[in-house]
């Protein structure tokens, strides 16, 4: 199944109560809805659900970053555009 417990989980599946240990994978007679649920609420590691998550959030810490450098590299262009020139500041 590929989904992991992320905390320490006691559920009723079919009836019996069941513990699962952080790290213990999920037993299969779990219904999908209580899988997503428990994904939903971070209780459950989905493997390739968190490594979709992880390169969606490199690429949007890389989004940011470029606009981040994109509005520096503006600020600085404006803040330098209103500066007087070296040879003119000495001069009155």
């Amino acid at each position: 199944m590929g989904q992991i417990a992320a905390i320490h989980l006691a559920l009723v599946i079919n009836g019996q109560r069941r513990v699962i240990p952080p790290g213990a994978e999920i037993p299969e007679d779990v219904s999908e809805h209580d899988t997503q649920a428990l994904i939903a609420a971070g209780a459950l590691l989905d493997e390739e659900t968190a490594a979709k998550n992880h390169a969606a959030k490199q690429a949007e810490e890389k989004a940011a970053k470029a606009e981040f450098q994109d509005a520096r590299a503006a600020a600085k262009e404006a803040a330098e555009s209103t500066k007087a020139p070296a040879a003119a500041k000495g001069k009155k």
